[in-house]
């Protein structure tokens, strides 16, 4: 028997979200930092990425919390916004605006897809299916194998 399921990612925990975030950092060759860095170059771009789904995300932060990464003369900061929204802000030297919202939306993909495929593994385990295989298809997307034994 096969079944297919369709995931809408919704984000609900700040802690998940930053484990997602700096495991698809690490792989796009990004480095964490602690806190937001200070703007001291005046030739560097900014854009704002709004973040979808991020009023449970932002439940569990506090305001002014930041979370950012760092490849190159790239940051990427996600933060809470007075108003109870999460954002992230894309900020680097020599790349356009529309450059820096690519490089954004890319990266909050997939943190998006890995924040829910640990949601999506943690719930199947505490339902009783064992993982047998996951595959990442060309198209970027993943593949679950997995079984429950009744």
């Amino acid at each position: 028997m096969c079944s297919v399921i369709v995931i809408v990612p919704i984000i609900v925990a700040w802690p998940f979200f930053m484990a997602a975030a700096g495991s698809v950092a690490l792989r796009l060759g990004y480095h964490l930092q602690k806190e937001q860095i200070e703007e001291t170059e005046e030739t560097r771009q900014k854009v704002e990425v709004d973040v979808k789904g991020s009023d449970i995300l932002s439940e569990s932060m506090t305001y002014e919390e930041t979370f950012t990464i760092q490849a190159g003369d790239v940051d990427v900061t996600f933060m809470k916004t007075p108003r109870g929204k999460v954002k992230m802000i894309v900020t680097g030297e020599n790349h356009s605006n529309d450059e820096l919202r690519n490089i954004g939306n890319d990266i909050l993909d997939k943190v998006t897809q890995q924040y829910t495929l640990a949601m999506v593994k943690k719930e199947l385990e505490s339902r009783g299916f064992e993982m047998n295989e996951e595959d990442t298809l060309k198209d970027g997307s993943i593949k679950l194998n997995v079984t429950r034994w009744d």
